[in-house]
């Protein structure tokens, strides 16, 4: 590490180097009349740090009047919200009370000048420790000084505060190798602002604190800081003090992310401690551990596994090879015994000599030289062939051992080359083959079945070859720590297939089941969490492609809406995920509630039926308040009936069907208007009366004008039509049926008259026959005269068909008491609020 590592960037530069005693223009050398400060131990990206004298533990003779002080430089002067933050933080900082963390007393300002008052440590930082050992720290000084770090910032996170500035700058290591945390928390009070190097980069306008070499991705991308924040930084710094190497050569982690850049495995530390720290280093956050507890667990303690290594190790059944003594042949005896010529000694040496000459290893050749070591056994005097010759029958099968194309070869080479005696080299050799092919499987592992297998077998074959080896149960443990580590990568990726194979080779070793269960219940929740997960993905996809369906069904001008297409949507999908109508009716509704808006202020019929309607194909609508509006009680409908179409009339709804369409008359003395049946009404609008009631039978066709029933019918039309419909119905009264009627007569209406050898006048006519009036009213004059309410009395006014053209005038008015007759028919009011 350079001189300059883990130095802050002074951005405004507070030293007291120009006022009385080393105090510079910015800061006075004693403050608030008591902290003299005496000497200068250092600088940073937020202030200024002295040895100070606390002048009331002098008057208290205290033996140890000291303090360190920070004098915080001028930007938190120009940018009071940053002195603010601060002053939170630090406030929080001082509620923390433990023997790793650096204690705040106070923090106050004298005049413009904001300080902090700390506890005054002896010893060095971290930082200046690892120039010293620039490959890391030895053991002795390095774990417990880990362990401090670890006490301190997990009591930190329990309080719910952040460093969010963790460096070996910000450590304190003393003579006795513990340590301490310095400005905890004061960090916390900024945000993020990206940069370079390992300066703290500190900036007031931006409220940001940080130092990138030791920021994780997401504070240098401007997130907001949290626990496992700190556990990066943690972890960089960890592996500093173990190799004196920073894990991603000093490049931000955001940039070390972008490159994939990956931190080598520091050879000091068990698989077990690697993947804790690795894990720590891991770009993501959701990959590093939860807690600080976590990771010291993964760093002190022992695997749950090792605890039981001496019952593995005990558990290995011992195999001895035997090897029968071969049975000599009583001839081949009687010739060593009668024949001891070195002549056949020598020819049988010579026969070996050539077998070794040309080694093929074949079933042929190993069959012929154990015949020919045989033979030679026979011919010794002692029954042992010369020890030069059995040690080049070794020295062959070492040789053979050594370039074996795979290791069941090399194991198949090895028993049989023991039979001429112990193999230590070839035995040292497939040690370390066999215990290789297990650990170079241990080094990739996938969790596939295939791989799972290969570890087995070659677990298998280690173990069936060396089953005394004490190496055999270190390499069993070894295989659980890589597979529990495999196992928590497969919940991380959600691989659970692979994580159950994992948990499936782990339950073969069943000395340990607290760490077996652990790891069930682990695998179980991970796996419900993942199936609940997917699952309301599932349902949030078929939501959106549902309500997107119905909304392109929705889609058009509100004019044309027409909810039938929505409601085959909605059944179809409900029907198959009832789950769905909530939010469909809640899409639908709020459709319809615009559209009504809409349509209210030009067609209020239409929006009423539009409410009607869609209530009755989705059932009740959430929010969808009913439509009160009287939709003849638009301004614009008073004295337009005359205009083209429908925009100048009205009508109510009578069940699911518009009543009979009315037309408002206003009434120029009063400003006041009512609204009135646009023509005579005809037995098509007083059939559905009819049925309903059984009142009466319809006598004509559907467009002609009703005649020939008694006034109360008509009278139980209107009541039966207010009931249905919420608005009052009732016969006109004269006065209103004269207002009605103003305005040009129809030259053509339908009374006696001849013209050019024609009668007219024979027989009512249809109701919508004729020229309208200003009003847009049909037939107000001839064809049937009409009853209306005169004082009290049943009157006709408007004269009928066979009256005489002169006498279908506005003034006609005749006494009818209401009796039935062909003549006399009726239009109806209706009462506008």
């Amino acid at each position: 590490m350079s001189g300059a590592d883990d130095a802050t960037v002074l951005r405004t530069d507070i030293s007291l180097s120009g006022r009385g005693t080393g105090t510079g223009a910015d800061a006075p050398r004693v403050l608030k009349q008591r902290f003299v400060l005496d000497e200068k131990l250092g600088s940073g990206g937020m202030g200024t740090v002295f040895r100070a004298k606390d002048l009331r533990k002098v008057e208290a003779r205290d033996r140890n009047p000291y303090v360190a002080v920070k004098v915080l430089n001028n930007d938190f002067r120009e940018h009071p919200e940053a002195f603010i933050a601060l002053q939170r933080e630090a406030a929080k900082s001082q509620a923390l009370s433990h023997r790793n963390i650096v204690s705040i007393y106070d923090f106050d300002k004298d005049g413009d000048v904001p300080y902090i008052i700390m506890e005054l440590l002896e010893g060095q930082e971290l930082a200046d420790l690892l120039r010293a050992f620039p490959t890391g720290l030895p053991d002795e000084m390095l774990w417990p000084i880990v362990r401090c770090l670890c006490d301190g910032l997990e009591h930190a996170h329990e309080a719910g505060l952040v460093h969010a500035d963790f460096k070996p700058g910000n450590v304190f290591v003393a003579p006795n190798h513990s340590a301490k945390i310095l400005d905890f928390g004061i960090a916390r009070a900024v945000q993020i602002n990206q940069a370079l190097g390992e300066d703290t980069v500190f900036d007031p306008t931006r409220l940001a604190a940080l130092t990138p070499a030791y920021a994780s991705p997401q504070m240098l991308d401007g997130a907001e800081a949290e626990t496992r924040d700190d556990l990066f930084s943690l972890g960089v710094v960890i592996y500093l003090m173990l190799t004196g190497q920073h894990p991603f050569a000093r490049t931000p982690a955001n940039e070390a992310a972008r490159q994939h850049m990956k931190a080598e495995r520091p050879r000091r530390l068990s698989r077990r401690q690697w993947r804790v720290l690795e894990r720590c280093l891991a770009f993501d956050r959701d990959h590093r551990p939860a807690t600080i507890a976590e990771v010291r667990t993964h760093l002190f303690q022992p695997s749950p596994w090792r605890s039981r290594t001496a019952l593995v190790a005990a558990g290995a059944v011992a195999v001895t090879f035997a090897v029968s003594g071969l049975k000599e042949d009583v001839a081949v005896e009687e010739a060593r015994v009668e024949v001891r010529q070195t002549t056949l000694v020598d020819a049988q040496l010579a026969r070996l000599d050539s077998l070794l000459a040309a080694p093929r290893f074949d079933e042929s050749w190993e069959a012929t030289l154990a015949e020919e070591v045989a033979t030679l056994r026979a011919l010794a005097p002692d029954g042992a062939p010369p020890p030069d010759v059995l040690g080049r029958v070794r020295a062959a099968y070492r040789a053979r051992i050594a370039d074996a194309e795979s290791p069941e070869r090399a194991v198949a080479l090895y028993r049989r080359g023991t039979a001429y005696g112990e193999l230590p080299g070839a035995r040292a050799h497939l040690d370390d083959r066999l215990a290789g092919a297990v650990r170079s499987l241990l080094d990739a592992p996938d969790l596939s079945e295939g791989w799972l297998d290969e570890l087995e077998q070659a677990l298998a074959r280690y173990a069936d070859v060396f089953p005394d080896s004490t190496a055999l149960a270190a390499l069993r443990l070894e295989t659980v720590e890589v597979l529990e580590g495999a196992l928590d990568d497969s919940l991380a990726a959600e691989r659970f297939p692979a994580a159950r194979r994992a948990l499936g080779y782990l339950e073969t070793y069943s000395f340990d089941p607290e760490a077996l269960d652990s790891l069930r219940a682990r695998v179980d929740s991970a796996e419900r969490a993942f199936v609940a997960r997917r699952d309301a993905q599932e349902r949030a996809a078929r939501q959106r492609a549902f309500l997107a369906e119905l909304d392109g069904a929705m889609a058009g001008a509100c004019l044309q809406f027409d909810p039938a297409p929505a409601a085959a949507v909605f059944d179809r999908w409900t029907e198959r995920v009832p789950a769905l109508a909530g939010p469909g009716r809640a899409r639908v509704s709020e459709q319809v509630q615009r559209c009504m808006a809409q349509l209210e202020a030009v067609d209020p019929e239409r929006a009423l039926a539009l409410q009607q309607r869609s209530q009755r194909l989705f059932g009740t609508l959430p929010g969808l308040e009913p439509l009160r509006d009287d939709p003849c009680g638009a301004d614009y409908l008073v004295g337009s009936g005359g205009q083209a179409g429908r925009r100048g009339t009205c009508a109510d709804r009578v069940g699911e069907q518009p009543g009979p369409r009315l037309v408002v008359v206003p009434w120029s003395d009063v400003g006041a208007s009512f609204a009135i049946t646009r023509q005579e009404v005809s037995w098509g609008e007083l059939a559905p009366f009819c049925q309903t009631t059984g009142r009466c039978e319809v006598g004509g066709d559907a467009d002609q004008p009703v005649t020939g029933i008694p006034v109360d019918v008509a009278q139980a039309f209107a009541a039966w039509l207010s009931e249905q419909t919420g608005f009052r119905y009732r016969l006109p009264t004269h006065r209103e049926w004269l207002q009605a009627a103003r305005g040009t007569t129809d030259p053509n209406r339908n009374c006696q008259v001849q013209l050019g050898g024609v009668t007219r006048g024979l027989a009512p006519v249809a109701v919508g026959t004729g020229a309208p009036n200003p009003f847009g009213l049909l037939n107000m004059l001839g064809n049937v005269q009409e009853w209306v309410v005169d004082g009290g009395e049943i009157k006709a006014a408007g004269g009928a068909y066979r009256d005489p053209i002169g006498e279908c005038a506005v003034e006609t008015l005749r006494a009818q008491r209401g009796v039935a007759d062909a003549a006399t028919g009726f239009r109806l009011v209706r009462e506008v609020s």
